[in-house]
């Protein structure tokens, strides 16, 4: 076998140069496994195009050992590519195949994250989490927060992630530059976990190792409780925090603090959840200042034929709150109409079947006990969480989970993902903030770019004035503050940038993620928004 330093005493400079660049024009597995990927999905992975790809990748593999190179043909280039591998400056097409609708469903997602900003906001203390003592352990509980809020914050910093949810839950929205290569993702992914999985075996050493906790057993596990009452106040007293999984390093001593809690004050076995009750007191007092649209008889001869078994206002107030949304997402009509819209009536049966199924009413005349923890804000979450399920089902999955037809199902389900993830991320539903927004404007947001095709307004060089057009359109559409058009010659490229509130963005980025020959109908009004 040959030393490498003996190799390269006996070689020139000219030749290792040589060598190197030769390597770098040959070493083609990059573009052929591109190659493979569009051409499987926009025919087979069984066609005679990507078995000869296969096959040259099979050899392209081994390039740096054999030294022998492949490259494509002009017939296995792919003319365009699936929007999934976001080859955006080249020609691309919607994805019919499961990786283009799962890439879709989670730019759904990435598209709301974009305009939310991810900050903590009007935090509040559960009471049910403060045990009687807590103040004991406060003053080490405010030392232990700030060592694992510093060593979180330097592994955040260090690798450019937004927000501790993403590196707790090792889905990355952004990473610092220099580790943004798809091939360390995995390995920053891995490397992460293992920062803070050292994070929390030592900060969990350091909760249990405490001098002043008693000998006694009973005395100690009420020691226990009390310190891990007062992680969890120390974080959650502040109104705006930065960082709020401290506490739940011992996530399984405040489960025990609530359930021993719930067996001294016993409720109804249906689960409260803190953020329902939070959108249940607005939605009250919404419904207080006769703010909630009156509904319609449509609405009001099919509540006439249910049987309640909570109060009939709780049912009312939800379908007045999702007529608010659905009008706000555009996506009902009274009329029949042609485009993404569902009828009224069927909208209202959809809700009223969500409702019967959660048990808030039925159909025939058995009226189960009353139950007070029946909520409307409930009602349009499990809504939203009903719709969710129809975007991955086909059609024929969908009537059978159905009983009636409904039209442009997808567009109600992808609107209902967008707006759950929202109030997931955000804390907010959009549907019952327009008391707030009476009182303060909305906080204006900067849309990161986006490139739609030249081909759109005909090829490149694109005329000034249709630009122009079509920015009037869209301000028109999405009600945004600002938005430019601009070309990139050189990449046959508009670039697109807006500024405006949230639902505004979302309703640009819906309309520009269309394909070319619908946007250019569009711009050039033979097509309505």
């Amino acid at each position: 076998m040959i030393k490498v330093s003996d190799f390269l005493a006996h070689s020139k400079t000219e030749e290792i140069v040589e060598f190197l660049v030769s390597y770098i024009v040959n070493d083609n597995i990059g573009s052929i496994a591109s190659a493979h990927l569009a051409q499987a999905d926009n025919s087979d992975i069984f066609s005679d195009t990507c078995l000869r790809i296969a096959r040259k990748h099979s050899i392209a593999v081994d390039f740096a050992k054999t030294g022998h190179s492949v490259s494509l043909d002009f017939s296995e280039q792919p003319q365009k590519y699936p929007d999934f591998m976001e080859k955006f400056f080249k020609k691309k097409y919607n994805s019919k195949k499961s990786l283009g609708k799962m890439y879709r469903v989670s730019k759904d997602f990435e598209m709301d994250n974009e305009a939310s900003t991810f900050k903590y906001r009007d935090v509040q203390v559960d009471p049910n989490l403060v045990v009687d003592g807590w103040e004991k352990y406060v003053e080490s509980a405010i030392l232990s927060k700030t060592e694992y809020n510093n060593r979180l914050r330097t592994v955040i910093q260090t690798y450019g992630i937004s927000h501790e949810a993403e590196a707790i839950g090792g889905a990355f929205i952004k990473l610092h530059p220099r580790f943004r290569e798809r091939r360390d993702r995995a390995e920053i992914v891995l490397l992460v976990h293992s920062w803070l999985k050292e994070l929390v075996e030592n900060t969990r050493r350091n909760f249990f190792e405490d001098p002043t906790f008693s000998n006694d057993v009973a005395e100690l596990n009420r020691d226990i409780a009390r310190k891990a009452s007062a992680w969890y106040v120390v974080t959650y007293r502040e109104q705006n925090p930065e960082f709020l999984s401290f506490p739940w390093v011992v996530s399984e001593f405040l489960a025990n603090i609530r359930i021993l809690k719930s067996v001294k004050f016993p409720q109804s076995p249906r689960i409260r959840v803190p953020l329902v009750l939070k959108f249940e007191d607005t939605v009250i007092q919404i419904a207080e200042t006769g703010m909630l649209p009156k509904l319609s008889s449509d609405a009001l001869y099919a509540l006439n034929n249910l049987s309640f078994n909570c109060d009939r206002t709780v049912i009312e107030r939800a379908l007045s709150i999702l007529t608010i949304w659905g009008n706000d997402e555009r996506i009902i009509t009274t009329v029949h109409a042609e485009g993404k819209y569902l009828y009224y009536k069927t909208y209202i049966k959809l809700i009223l079947h969500v409702a019967e199924l959660e048990g808030y009413v039925s159909t025939g005349r058995n009226i189960a006990s009353r139950n007070d923890c029946f909520t409307s804000a409930g009602l349009c979450i499990s809504f939203f969480k009903y719709c969710m399920k129809l975007r991955f089902l086909n059609k024929p999955e969908v009537r059978e989970i159905l009983p009636f037809h409904v039209i442009n199902d997808r567009v109600l389900s992808k609107s209902a993902i967008v707006t759950f993830h929202s109030i997931a991320v955000t804390g907010l539903f959009p549907a019952l903030c327009c008391k707030e927004n009476m009182q303060k404007p909305p906080e204006v947001y900067e849309m990161k770019s986006v490139y739609i095709d030249t081909s759109v307004f005909g090829g490149s060089p694109v005329e000034q004035s249709k630009l122009r057009d079509a920015e009037s359109i869209l301000t028109e559409y999405s009600e945004v503050e600002e938005i430019c058009m601009r070309e990139n010659r050189q990449k046959k490229k508009v670039i697109v940038t807006a500024s405006g509130n949230h639902f505004a963005l979302q309703k640009i980025k819906h309309i520009l993620g269309k394909n070319p020959e619908h946007l250019n109908g569009i711009f050039e009004r033979r097509i309505a928004i």
